[in-house]
């Protein structure tokens, strides 16, 4: 594959332009020489000029001392011989220096007229010629003895006549003498010159020097700093976690960077030359072709833009992966033809996109979608439930005694049981409808496209059929029931909020009415719970300022008609609405756990009621006390009793606890470990309400129950088929060596027929009331008789003995 990475472009740039600096200097360099040397030869040239002036003027000076040298022997001849000499000798010697002279002065006059072209010296040879001809009258007369004549002809002919000639000489040597003047200083001046230009040439060339140094030292560093940035872009674009690929309008790989192998799974030469398309799936070749198809449509209108898009592909081992493709446009300036692509695989990205999305919308702890979902499938169930006619249901759910799950066996074993519950209902609804966990133990349920609103109560009753079955955690068995609110859509119904807040309103009214109950909202409901809220708050108030009373239900032993326990109920004596019903007060208690303090307050105040009682009787009696689930499942509701005995000093074995067959199976083996805490201690155990719950009668035998008390509504119908059951039930009492209480009697023969049945012990109007202590004290004492007794008023003085005051249990839960 080609490496078509830019490599050396800018060190081409910098190379030549390192050329034409090196190019110029050069040229520079060469014309300063040529200068010089022209200067040189200049200057040479000058000098010999210089020279030649000079070596004419001394041709001139030597042309006057020849001419001198004549003049000096006419006038020597003008005065004649010396006496010791004789005239003709003298005369022949003079004339031949003379005519020596003379021919010396003409060769040196032919000599000037050569080397002297641009001067015109005729006038110096006509000037000689006369000079010589006067001389040579002058040597005549001599010759003749004229002498005076000779001394006359000298001053007034020779004389001026060499006075003339001097003077043309000495005229033309002071020309040659300017000449050669005026050539040494053009030499001197050339010479300055040239040692000015060859110091500034020097300089120049220097400072040339030094730029094209630092100029070479600069592309230098550039050249290494161009080949270090080429390399670690290489570096960068062969091992960089991106692709780097240039395409052609078609999708043909024309580049692709060496890491596309470890990003894509692709060997670059087998991307090389061919297609990106042929690892996408057919939607996702659409797609990229448009993507390329858009770019090179648009042209130069999307130079330089940086477009995003998100490409599926098949990668070689099989695995479908997303890469980030961002596409840019090369300059159509440069050489670079195609599309750039950078790809970039953002698969582990996207993954936790929809990971923190699923958080965002789901419940971490079950899975299932969380509020914020919920509300947005609600919202569009309803518009979608406008436009084609259907209704929607809501349905809250609020699972009953959670809390004191996760108190006893900590949250572990709660998120457990939550998991749990979460997949037992999402077996239980349709696929079409949506469960979510909006928090704690409260879970919604959307019904979509009902035709019909009792759709919804089937959806309510398959689910606590569901939740019917116990539970298994850590080896441990727990009955989970819930309280749920239904809510319906109505036709003008725009709001998520106000039928999810609908279906609250009805689960606390479902919770209100007892575990393990489904009610559809009615709006009056919303002002029952605006009711209730502001009972709650008068609950917390009356537990602050003692407001609570209890009442006792004497126990009768049916066959010897006396009183064998009595049965402690609270009653809670409001200072404007009068004596509140528990019907109303204890459910409120039990949902809010005002009851834990509230029954050990109750538990407390019997103890030393039935205390003072067994002081007073012959016969002592037990006191019968009713426990609530909240109550019994509270982690220190053993440690409450093994106090209040202590604190009270009642005979632990006259206190029987009474609590239902629903509480009894929540937790068994916790049920079982509190039961048999507190038989340790020497209290009895009594189930209450008997035959309206789910216990079995294996766990009956297992249990150390003391006493069954048959609920009431069996009791009614003693006398008719269904009074039968009270018969297996004694029956199976006696079988396990238990004793029974009948509760509700109200009329002689279903007195009458329990005792013939073998029930041994019975309760209820027929005779008694719930009564003040006063008034089964006054029952007591007034025994004559065995028998049965007729109902003793309940209007007597409340108690006999202070009150306990109500306190917590372990410590104080309601806020002053």
């Amino acid at each position: 594959m080609s490496e078509v990475v830019p490599s050396g472009t800018g060190q081409t740039r910098v190379s030549s332009s390192l050329w034409g600096r090196r190019t110029r200097e050069a040229v520079l360099l060469l014309a300063s020489v040529l200068v010089g040397l022209g200067a040189s030869w200049g200057i040479t040239e000058l000098h010999r000029t210089a020279l030649a002036e000079e070596q004419q003027v001394s041709r001139f000076s030597y042309v006057e001392s020849l001419a001198i040298r004549i003049l000096g022997f006419e006038t020597v001849a003008s005065h004649g011989p010396p006496a010791s000499e004789a005239q003709d000798e003298w005369l022949d010697e003079r004339g031949s220096i003379a005519a020596a002279a003379n021919a010396e002065l003409r060769d040196l006059l032919v000599e000037l007229r050569t080397n002297d072209a641009g001067h015109d010296i005729k006038a110096i040879e006509l000037a000689l010629a006369a000079y010589i001809a006067s001389t040579g009258r002058l040597g005549r007369l001599v010759a003749g003895g004229d002498t005076i004549a000779a001394a006359a002809f000298d001053q007034d002919q020779v004389d001026p006549a060499f006075d003339r000639l001097i003077a043309l000489i000495d005229a033309e040597a002071a020309v040659h003498q300017a000449g050669a003047r005026q050539a040494q200083r053009r030499a001197n001046t050339g010479i300055v010159g040239v040692l000015m230009g060859a110091a500034f040439l020097i300089s120049t060339l220097s400072v040339i020097g030094s730029r094209a140094r630092r100029r070479e030292a600069t592309a230098a560093g550039q050249r290494q700093a161009l080949a270090e940035s080429e390399d670690r872009f290489r570096q960068l674009v062969q091992h960089a976690s991106d692709v780097t690929a240039v395409v052609d309008r078609d999708g043909r790989c024309l580049y692709v960077s060496p890491s596309v192998q470890r990003v894509m799974g692709f060997a670059p030469d087998v991307v090389m030359g061919k297609s990106l398309f042929v690892s996408l799936v057919p939607e996702e070749q659409r797609r990229l072709r448009d993507y390329l198809g858009a770019h090179f449509a648009a042209g130069s209108t999307v130079n330089g833009a940086l477009v995003h898009e998100e490409i599926t592909y098949v990668h070689p081992d099989g695995q479908s992966r997303v890469v980030e493709v961002v596409g840019t446009m090369p300059p159509k300036s440069g050489k670079l033809v195609g599309l750039i692509l950078n790809m970039r695989d953002i698969t582990e990205r996207k993954a936790l996109e929809r990971e923190l999305e699923h958080q965002a919308f789901h419940d971490s702890l079950t899975g299932l979608p969380n509020r914020a979902l919920f509300r947005e499938r609600l919202d569009l169930a309803l518009r979608w439930g406008r436009g084609a006619g259907t209704r929607v249901g809501v349905l809250f759910l609020d699972l009953d005694n959670f809390k004191l799950v996760n108190d006893r066996l900590g949250h572990k074993a709660g998120d457990k049981l939550l998991i749990a519950v979460a997949n037992r209902l999402a077996g239980c609804v349709s696929a079409g409808d949506t469960i979510a966990r909006l928090g704690g133990d409260e879970f919604t349920i959307l019904v979509e496209g009902m035709t019909d609103a009792t759709q919804v109560a089937l959806v309510a009753e398959r689910i606590s059929e569901c939740l019917a079955t116990p539970f298994s955690i850590e080896s441990r068995e727990f009955l989970v029931r819930a309280s749920i609110g239904v809510a319906v859509s109505s036709p003008d119904m725009r709001s998520a909020e106000e039928l999810l807040r609908d279906a609250d309103v009805a689960m606390y009214e479902a919770k209100a009415k007892g575990h393990g109950r489904h009610v559809i909202y009615e709006p009056v409901m919303t002002e029952r719970t605006w009711e209730r809220m502001e009972l709650e708050g008068e609950l917390r108030q009356a537990l602050r300022d003692d407001q609570f009373i209890v009442l006792y239900q004497p126990v009768i032993d049916l066959v010897t008609g006396r009183v064998e326990e009595v049965e402690a109920l609270v009653r809670w004596q409001h200072p404007t609405r009068g004596l509140v019903s528990p019907c109303t007060f204890i459910p409120l208690a039990e949902e809010t756990g005002l009851i834990v303090d509230l029954g050990a307050w109750v538990l407390e105040t019997s103890c030393l009621q039935a205390d003072q009682w067994n002081r007073s009787f012959d016969h002592p009696i037990g006191i019968c006390v009713n426990v609530s689930g909240r109550q019994f499942q509270d982690p220190g509701f053993v440690d409450t009793v093994t106090r209040i005995l202590r604190d009270t000093g009642f005979d632990a074995y006259r206190l029987k606890l009474e609590i239902t067959e629903s509480v009894m199976m929540d937790d068994i083996r916790e049920t079982s470990r509190t039961f048999e805490a507190l038989v340790n201690m020497g209290v009895r155990i009594a189930i209450d309400d008997f035959g309206t719950g789910y216990s079995s009668m294996a766990y009956l035998e297992r249990f150390p129950i003391d006493t069954l008390k048959i609920d009431r509504s069996f009791i009614q119908r003693l006398g008719t088929d269904d009074g039968d059951m009270v018969q297996a039930v004694v029956v199976f009492a006696k079988m396990l060596g238990l004793r029974v209480t009948a509760e509700g009697i109200e009329t002689e023969r279903q007195c009458e027929l329990l005792r013939r049945m073998g029930c041994e012990m019975g309760q209820g109007y027929l005779f008694a009331r719930p009564g003040a202590a006063d008034a089964v004290l006054a029952m007591v004492n007034g025994e004559a008789t065995p028998g049965l007794r007729r109902p003793f008023a309940s209007g007597a003085a409340i108690g006999i003995l202070p009150r306990a005051p109500i306190r917590p249990a372990r410590a104080p839960r309601v806020s002053a």
